[in-house]
């Protein structure tokens, strides 16, 4: 599958950049076409090619993309006190035609939950007027004390 993949690609790009346009046009006005090709969930570490935190900012094209990026010492608040520890940086991309805040902020809540994660960072392109109440629904706000 990965040869036969490799030489699509390979093909598809040696194309005229108006076929390649068509093709893509057609595939985008189907989103039977797209979840077939593609699927609905993308998950890509970034994370793996250096060294130290930072955050993948993406162009999505999935319903849900999970982008994980690089992991690096912070301060966190532990149990009241400030604490140096690791932490994964991961972005989180919904394409909000297709899920609601509603389902997204129980994902993120249901993420805080997994064991080792103790935040989420919350990022809109174009939907900036959900980002409070998706923080509020998953329990990102209001933010912890620090004592």
């Amino acid at each position: 599958m990965k040869q036969t993949t490799a030489a699509f690609i390979e093909w598809f790009v040696r194309l005229p950049g108006i076929v390649r346009r068509l093709f893509l046009w057609t595939l985008f006005k189907n989103p039977e076409l797209i979840k077939d090709y593609y699927g609905t969930v993308l998950v890509t570490s970034i994370g793996m090619f250096g060294t130290g935190s930072g955050w993948g900012i993406p162009v999505p094209n999935h319903s849900l993309q999970l982008t994980l990026g690089g992991i690096g010492e912070k301060p966190g608040v532990i149990d009241h006190r400030i604490e140096v520890r690791k932490y994964q940086s991961i972005t989180i991309s919904f394409d909000h035609d297709i899920i609601d805040g509603a389902p997204a902020a129980r994902f993120i809540q249901q993420l805080k939950e997994l064991p080792g994660v103790s935040g989420v960072h919350n990022m809109a392109i174009e939907w900036e007027e959900a980002v409070e109440e998706i923080a509020e629904r998953s329990g990102l706000l209001p933010r912890p004390e620090i004592s």
